[in-house]
């Protein structure tokens, strides 16, 4: 009598990890990108509004409204590509690296600022907090999906 070999499957893999890294790569773009959304269609349709909530002197002659406005647009855009990341998984790693580039670019650029111009009102500050944070977990999600969805 012989004796088959003993095949032992492996135990299936949990649902949990499988699940949660999208939807918390979902979550972390779209939240990333409804913020850059929101504030870039603050800077584009009300910036004299928006920079006074700031706590910053609002500029009011054409020219510099024109400046703000032209930037609002850029953030208004780049918070749709990162929104849409969050929807249609192949643009995730791809939206994952603009958010991470867009957030930490304003981060870093506003650190450089207080260490080369001093403590800017706490408005800005905490807005460099919330990007630094943004920049770093949007780049979580380019480590998340490195393998997956090389761009």
């Amino acid at each position: 009598m012989t004796k088959e070999p003993v095949v032992t499957k492996r135990p299936a893999a949990s649902n949990g990890p499988a699940v949660t890294k999208p939807v918390v790569n979902k979550v972390i773009l779209a939240i990333a990108g409804l913020v850059a959304v929101v504030i870039g269609g603050a800077l584009l349709f009300v910036p004299v509004g928006f920079h006074e909530l700031s706590g910053l002197a609002a500029a009011t002659d054409p020219g510099n409204v024109s400046e703000v406005r032209a930037g609002g647009a850029a953030v208004l855009i780049a918070g749709a590509v990162i929104m849409r990341g969050a929807f249609k998984p192949t643009l995730t790693r791809f939206a994952a690296l603009v958010g991470t580039g867009f957030f930490l670019a304003y981060g870093v650029g506003r650190l450089i600022g207080i260490v080369a111009d001093g403590l800017p009102p706490s408005g800005i500050v905490t807005a460099m907090v919330s990007e630094l944070v943004l920049g770093i977990a949007c780049a979580s999600v380019v480590a998340r999906t490195r393998d997956r969805a090389p761009v």
